[in-house]
């Protein structure tokens, strides 16, 4: 045994070393130091097995005295022995970190000794029981950290980050199976060269994984330099390695890899560490089970939105901005469906603790599952499990804030030799984004096809009105609204044509709108002239904070979307859709319709052309008429009556047309021939209207 002796008086300190020396069976190699900075100065150079000290000490004085040596002993225990009989410094200094106070007077060779090994052996359990209370927080940390997530490579690093404060001058490699083929690989070289150990990632298992493997148990290696089994010693000389812990991460009888510990200081990996170490990789072998879990729950959900482009965009999209997908591992009774187990990824989708899980019964069944696919599920997972059946199904969960969340449970029945059900075991996987996808891509094709309809309704109707009116259904159908409206400007700039849907009284909503046919510019109509003036689609969230929109507060509506139909880079009238309440419109909403609004533009501009074209033929036809009278016949009364005919059809209302000959070799007007007139009334007006020399005027003219 070592023995520092700090005291300023030699003879006494002469004393106490021929007083432990004397005792015979144990050997005692005894330093004195008359100083506290000597015996600080001799702790550095070589740390004690007991540190002896004074208070009263030349450069130092009473407690400061201990305050001073404790941060230096280290793992030495120290005793006070002074001369002060003071009950309540040695408390003080117990408190402190003495191991023991005594006093010059009271010690004899035995009892001296005796406390003095007292003092060693507690200063030993204190420190076993320092570094035993600080291995359990540290894996109560790490079984916290690797829990927390089932995502391998955290579990990994959070493992790494709390070996690294514990024991900061040890190297670790991680190894994990690839296949079911006996091929492995490193996943993870920690605090050592990865160059030198990159060569040996991939391949059969050999050299110390291989060692452990085989052993399927702990391999522990005090002397690496000097053992055979070590495949790449370049590595072990490189990284001035010494000693190696080889141990399996074996879960529920399943090797699910190998993690290596090297130290590089001699008697580093005590017993003590290589039982902490043991007790190490088994949390991480349950997390590593889990992680692999939550991958194959992974591999799953991929390959379930590979169905669907679309969705499997946007669920990776989804995937990447999260960096994850949540998925709850689960294991639960076949009888009662108690859970035994749940991952800690139920908490993050749906908000209950896990202990919620565990304790009480029928929990998924009960208050999981969604009242309206409730008996649906139990009655399939019934009777898979009557079957033994694996099995997948899809419902809706009840979060503990109350949202709907979409799962994926992918159930396998775990059986005895008997091929009765013994356990379930599944994943829950968080499909809410790609139902949600999926309802939104059959909305988008819903919408195309009815764009569809309405550009074939738009080729083959004759009839406009009956378009326009197939469009704004479709335009309040498609956007789920409560209410919908065409209005059409007449040439004067008045609304003149009005369709409706959805109002509670339509007939008088019409004669309203239609009593303001002649007052457009009404400010009660300002927003409708707004949207058709400036040709923009506005969009109002609550038209109870905008004036006018007089039929629309009178039908209780909130929510309103005006939407200008324009014609030839004209605006000739409005959409108009709202909601009884108040709502959010989303850009989709009025991208739809606008898209009908333009819609109806074509159907009028066809209409318009096709009315065009109906005159133009109908001139054509009369121009025909007339030119073939002329030729059929040689009487003139037959000819301007055809004539007269064609040129009255032209004309929309009744109009009065009179058509003077001239007589023959002169240019005087002769035969007067009327429509809608009589022919010597038109001749005394005429001759009285306009009373000038018509030879003149006629040869003018010719």
């Amino acid at each position: 045994m070592k023995v520092l002796f700090i005291e300023d008086h030699e003879g006494f300190a002469f004393i106490v070393r021929e007083m432990l020396c004397s005792i015979q069976g144990e050997p005692i190699a005894f330093e004195w130091a008359s100083r506290l900075d000597q015996g600080i100065d001799f702790i550095s150079r070589s740390v004690p097995d007991v540190v002896i000290v004074d208070l009263a000490l030349p450069d130092s004085d009473g407690l400061n005295t201990l305050k001073q040596l404790l941060p230096h002993a280290g793992a030495a225990p120290i005793i006070v022995l002074t001369g002060t009989d003071d009950e309540k410094l040695a408390i003080e200094a117990i408190s402190q970190g003495a191991q023991d106070y005594l006093l010059k007077g009271d010690i004899d060779r035995r009892g001296f000794l005796r406390a003095i090994r007292y003092a060693v052996e507690r200063k030993k359990s204190d420190l076993r029981l320092g570094r035993h209370r600080e291995r359990q927080n540290v894996l109560h940390e790490i079984n916290v950290a690797i829990t927390s997530t089932l995502n391998l490579q955290s579990v990994l690093h959070a493992l790494l980050d709390k070996i690294g404060k514990l024991l900061p001058k040890l190297a670790v490699t991680f190894w994990l199976p690839v296949n079911d083929l006996g091929d492995w690989e490193g996943v993870v070289c920690w605090n050592m060269d990865e160059k030198n150990w990159r060569p040996f990632w991939k391949g059969s298992a050999s050299g110390l994984a291989k060692a452990v493997i085989e052993a399927g148990n702990v391999v522990v290696i005090e002397d690496i330099a000097n053992d055979p089994r070590p495949s790449n010693p370049e590595m072990i000389h490189h990284n001035n390695l010494v000693a190696y812990v080889g141990v399996p991460l074996q879960f529920k009888d399943e090797l699910l890899g190998v993690i290596g510990f090297f130290s590089r200081e001699r008697g580093q990996l005590n017993s003590e560490e290589v039982e902490f170490l043991t007790t190490l990789a088994g949390h991480v072998a349950m997390a590593v089970y889990n992680a692999r879990a939550y991958e194959r729950a992974q591999l799953r959900a991929i390959s379930l939105e590979n169905a669907n482009q679309e969705i499997c965009a946007a669920q990776t999209r989804y995937t990447e901005l999260i960096g994850t997908i949540h998925a709850i591992v689960w294991e639960a009774d076949p009888v009662t469906w108690q859970f035994t187990f749940v991952s800690r990824a139920a908490e993050e989708i749906l908000g209950y603790p896990v202990e919620l899980w565990l304790l009480t019964p029928d929990f998924w069944a009960k208050h999981l599952l969604h009242p309206d696919d409730r008996e649906a599920a139990i009655n399939r997972c019934l009777t898979e499990i009557a079957h033994g059946n694996d099995h997948e199904l899809e419902y809706r969960a009840v979060a503990a804030d109350g949202r709907n969340v979409w799962l994926h449970d992918t159930v396998r029945v775990i059986k005895n030799d008997s091929g009765n059900a013994v356990r379930l075991r599944g994943v829950m996987v968080d499909i809410t984004n790609s139902k949600e996808a999926e309802e939104k891509a059959q909305k988008h094709y819903r919408e195309i096809q009815s764009l569809q309809e309405v550009s074939q309704r738009v080729l083959n109707s004759g009839d406009v009105r009956d378009a326009i009116e197939k469009i704004l259904d479709m335009a309040v159908e498609l956007g789920g609204y409560d209410i919908g409206s065409i209005r059409l400007l007449s040439p004067a700039n008045g609304y003149n044509h009005v369709i409706l849907r959805g109002y509670h009284d339509p007939e008088s909503m019409r004669a309203i709108l239609n009593h303001r046919v002649a007052r457009p510019r009404d400010e009660r109509w300002r927003n409708q002239a707004r949207v058709i003036s400036t040709r923009e689609t506005h969009v109002f969230e609550d038209i109870e904070i905008h004036e006018g929109f007089p039929v629309f507060k009178r039908e209780g509506v909130r929510s309103v979307i005006i939407v200008p139909i324009a014609m030839n880079d004209e605006a000739i009238g409005v959409v108009q859709v709202g909601n009884r309440r108040m709502t959010k419109f989303q850009p989709d909403q009025v991208k739809l319709l606008e898209t009908l609004a333009s819609q109806i533009g074509i159907v009028l501009q066809k209409a318009k052309l096709y009315e065009e074209i109906r005159a133009h033929l109908a001139h054509i036809q009369s121009m025909r008429q007339i030119e073939q009278a002329m030729v059929s016949t040689l009487s003139l009364d037959d000819v301007l009556r055809v004539l007269l005919d064609k040129i009255e059809s032209v004309f929309s209302f009744k109009i009065i047309i009179a058509a003077q000959l001239l007589k023959p070799n002169c240019f005087e007007f002769g035969t007067i021939v009327c429509r809608n007139i009589d022919a010597d009334l038109w001749r005394r007006e005429h001759e009285r209207h306009l009373p000038i020399n018509q030879s003149g005027l006629v040869r003018e003219v010719l």
